[in-house]
């Protein structure tokens, strides 16, 4: 991302100066004689130059490549070969966000399709933790999303049986996008279909991560069918983000089909996620599950104390209600506190009567 930074003292006097030189222009051509022309020069006159100012040059805001990194030879005898290599070489050496975005765009753009595979190939060549190979990778995304946009058939054979790497990964998660947005069973069914399962495992994941916003239940389905979390960590984190958006949709849908996983970490987790999703709407009904369904423990007593927060801005009476009932101990304490501190900030009297009327 660019950096904002405040104007240097230069910039400041170099737009001073070209006010200056502006006002001037006006007076000159507004005091002129009118027998004269732009073209003529009174001997009296100061002498003017008729030339434009030159283009200011593009603010330095991001880091430059460092000087003499290799860029490998492109394969002999490509007529795309010598083009490329000059085209990294230039946004290599850019220091404007603004132009190394817009020379991207241009190299992706002047891509024969057709080449696509030649090129993907040896822009694999860079595949290093380093500004090389991040600009190089936005570049093949780049080209990947015109190819798959263009000739969905090809970019997904080429992302299937390419050499592993984060460039096939790349491809892959392309793929998974252009093709799900088509057509969300052909995405699933290309997937598994992949060789290997090392790629057939991203391939599902990058197809859960694209559903799991917008088709939950999707991506919960295909969740089951990934490694736990110990081969995957990304595995629990979306179940409980899915869960909880189809619980924003259909939160009897989301509960049952939270009732029937093992009990685990993983279930409170999920069943926490809908409760307190289902808070935005219905606290009471969020209340009673999180208290029928959820283990007594940490987990629980942070869920209620959310939960509490949530009703205490709708209803602070009704919540106050519920945590009445709650048994003495360090759960209702916390309720206790947390409601009556999100009370005062609408009724601060009722909150404070309220929470004299509690034992410590």
């Amino acid at each position: 991302m660019p950096q904002t930074n405040r104007p240097s003292r230069r910039i400041l006097i170099g737009t001073a100066v070209l006010l200056v030189g502006a006002a001037t222009a006006m007076w000159f051509h507004a005091n002129k004689d009118p027998g004269t022309t732009d073209g003529d020069v009174d001997s009296a006159s100061p002498t003017r130059t008729t030339s434009s100012p030159s283009r200011p040059r593009p603010v330095a805001d991001v880091e430059a490549v460092p000087p003499g990194t290799r860029i490998p030879e492109p394969p002999a005898g490509k007529a795309w070969g010598p083009s490329l290599k000059a085209a990294l070489a230039e946004i290599f050496a850019l220091t404007n966000e603004n132009e190394r975005d817009r020379r991207l765009q241009a190299a992706a753009d002047a891509v024969d399709l057709a080449d696509a595979p030649a090129i993907l190939s040896y822009l694999m060549a860079f595949d290093e933790d380093d500004l090389a190979s991040n600009l190089v990778a936005e570049l093949d995304n780049r080209i990947l999303a015109r190819w798959a946009e263009k000739n969905l058939k090809a970019a997904s054979e080429w992302a299937a049986t390419a050499r592993d790497g984060t460039m096939r990964e790349d491809a892959i998660q392309t793929v998974i996008r252009v093709s799900a947005a088509a057509d969300v069973g052909e995405a699933e069914k290309w997937a598994r279909a992949i060789p290997d399962e090392a790629g057939r495992a991203f391939a599902l994941g990058a197809l859960i991560e694209d559903r799991t916003a917008e088709h939950p239940s999707d991506a919960l389905r295909l969740l089951k069918e990934l490694p736990a979390e110990d081969a995957n960590p990304k595995r629990d984190i979306l179940i409980n983000i899915s869960a909880a958006g189809w619980a924003h949709d259909d939160p009897a849908a989301a509960t049952e089909w939270a009732r029937k996983l093992e009990d685990s970490p993983l279930k409170a987790q999920v069943i926490s996620g809908i409760a307190i999703t289902m808070a935005e709407k219905d606290p009471a009904a969020a209340a009673a599950l999180a208290v029928t369904e959820m283990p007594a423990g940490q987990a629980q007593s942070d869920t209620v104390v959310s939960l509490v927060q949530r009703w205490a801005l709708q209803d602070p009476e009704k919540a106050a209600a519920w945590v009445e009932q709650f048994p003495a101990g360090t759960m209702k304490s916390a309720a206790t506190r947390t409601l009556v501190a999100a009370w005062t900030l609408k009724e601060p009297d009722k909150a404070t009567a309220w929470g004299k009327t509690q034992s410590p």
